[in-house]
């Protein structure tokens, strides 16, 4: 709980990882002998502020993923018994990322309309495939979500060139006002709502929508909202190829185990 507020953390871990060109879907493949949904997890139950962690995969994953779990806290040096207790539930992804989204807080708001909460709370949208958020980003990112979007962002590092379709480079961006986004992404509950409500409206009238690649583009979009930047973590990296399974690999042999990242 923050500022008299509960605090809910959804995890997104329902996508087939298809450019991880691996037969096993990503968010269950194997790093330090744990599945990768569980490092993000781990560090959400574990978080003083954090009320409840829901965890979104496939319909048909969903029994997997509790077994894999179970079997992470049983090898865990954490508190299984507590970490257990801040799961909230398992919630089926959908075809898109954002009907992903939409599931799990409808899922939060039939769970919290009981305590009359739900209008008070704060959501933490996370990509399950980003294991190394720790415990300064989240709070980062707390530290502002009471009252507005917040997105967690490093500077770019590389020049960025705008390329078109034949593969020519037409503008160049100035590298000191880009950055690279990350999650986890905090908003009220109750704006995030109204937000994708916006989306099915759009849905509903017909109309073409553009590629909406985060939440926080969506309150920009629908409610003309402003995101506040936090600071983020260049190690806070999205595990999409082979490659980044391996530098993943010597994050965690460099730290020595998974408790000092989270």
């Amino acid at each position: 709980m923050i500022k008299n507020k509960k605090v809910y953390a959804v995890v997104l871990a329902a996508g087939s990882g298809k450019r991880m060109g691996t037969t096993e879907k990503k968010q269950f493949l194997e790093l330090h002998g744990k599945p990768l949904f569980y490092y993000a997890f781990e560090a959400f139950s574990m978080h003083p502020s954090v009320d409840g962690v829901v965890m979104v995969t496939a319909e048909e994953d969903i029994p997997y993923m509790r077994e894999l779990l179970l079997a992470a806290l049983e090898e865990s040096d954490r508190d299984g018994a507590y970490m257990m207790d801040q799961m909230k539930g398992f919630v089926a992804g959908g075809r898109e990322r954002s009907d992903s989204v939409q599931n799990a807080l409808r899922y939060l708001q039939t769970g919290l309309r009981n305590t009359g909460s739900a209008e008070e709370s704060i959501v933490l949208i996370h990509d399950g495939a980003r294991p190394f958020i720790g415990k300064d980003i989240i709070d980062n990112v707390l530290s502002e979500a009471a009252e507005c979007a917040v997105i967690p962002a490093v500077p770019v590092k590389d020049t960025v060139r705008v390329v078109n379709r034949e593969g020519e480079a037409t503008a160049t961006p100035e590298r000191a006002s880009l950055y690279a986004v990350q999650t986890p992404q905090g908003f009220p509950l109750s704006m995030l709502c109204r937000a994708y409500a916006g989306l099915d409206a759009e849905k509903e009238a017909g109309r073409e929508i553009p590629p909406l690649t985060d939440d926080a583009m969506l309150v920009e979009r629908y409610l003309k909202g402003k995101l506040k930047v936090v600071e983020g973590s260049y190690r806070n990296i999205k595990i999409t190829t082979e490659e980044d399974l391996l530098l993943a690999e010597l994050y965690l042999r460099d730290s020595g185990s998974s408790e000092k990242i989270a």
